[in-house]
């Protein structure tokens, strides 16, 4: 049986697809997709994954975000009215991926997502021993000493350009630091990391800077709380991390 979860980010997802002109190109596409996430074993992953590849990172952020609303207690009596707002939003977003994708790079970069679920899979398994505590701990500090970084960086940013030197490092240092999270098995500390990669690359638009950088914060303090396994109600950070694309609908 399909969680309420899995149904509400994939209806709302066909909901938005329903309403363009559904060409064959199109309807294949959608329908691979709505496979894709009714097959996947993990959603969360799923969707962190598709935030990699740059055809499908727009709709998988905005999916990364409906699905934060699924890790509340849900509302049932306006879950409708909240589908429909949501699949409205999600229509250009959902076109823009439809048009840009080829049908055989769809499916490529879905299969790699499959390989690398079952990869992560039989790594979580060998990361419960002596040796996998240490790196769970290690990477942990490694975390915490790059938003350390990072929030010194923002501190000092005001009206300047980003060094180029700084701006390399940070973006080196976030891939990285991306590329060992499996070892945390931790969904929420993956899409905050989603949410910081994808804002850090908007730090040039000036206008929007100082909504920009509180988001990173937000973000940062999220990953912070988690890593430290803080009791706290992160939920006003979260979506204080995910407002500036709530004002850019187009995302």
């Amino acid at each position: 049986m399909v969680s309420w979860e899995r149904e509400y980010i994939i209806q709302t997802f066909v909901n938005s697809a329903n309403e363009l002109r559904l060409t064959s190109h199109r309807i294949v596409l959608v329908n691979l997709i709505k496979d894709f996430l009714y097959k996947c074993e993990d959603i969360d992953f799923a969707v962190s994954e598709l935030k990699k590849v740059t055809e499908f990172s727009k709709f998988a952020i905005r999916l990364g975000q409906i699905n934060l609303f699924t890790k509340n207690k849900p509302d049932f009596l306006a879950l409708s009215s909240i589908i429909k707002r949501e699949s409205q939003s999600l229509i250009p977003v959902v076109q823009q991926m439809l048009d840009s994708l080829a049908l055989e790079f769809a499916e490529e970069k879905m299969n790699e997502i499959k390989r690398k679920k079952k990869q992560k899979s039989e790594y979580i398994e060998t990361a419960e021993d002596a040796d996998g505590k240490r790196d769970k701990e290690e990477l942990k500090k490694e975390i915490l000493s790059f938003i350390r970084k990072a929030d010194s960086l923002l501190s000092n940013l005001e009206d300047k350009e980003i060094p180029v030197e700084d701006e390399e490092e940070i973006l080196e240092d976030l891939n990285f630091l991306r590329n060992r999270l499996l070892i945390l098995n931790n969904d929420l500390v993956e899409n905050m990391f989603s949410v910081f990669d994808a804002l850090f690359t908007e730090l040039g638009e000036f206008e929007n800077r100082d909504e920009i950088i509180e988001a990173l914060r937000a973000s940062m303090i999220v990953i912070a709380a988690t890593i430290r396994e803080k009791e706290v109600d992160l939920s006003p950070f979260i979506d204080r991390a995910m407002a500036y694309f709530e004002t850019k609908k187009e995302i």
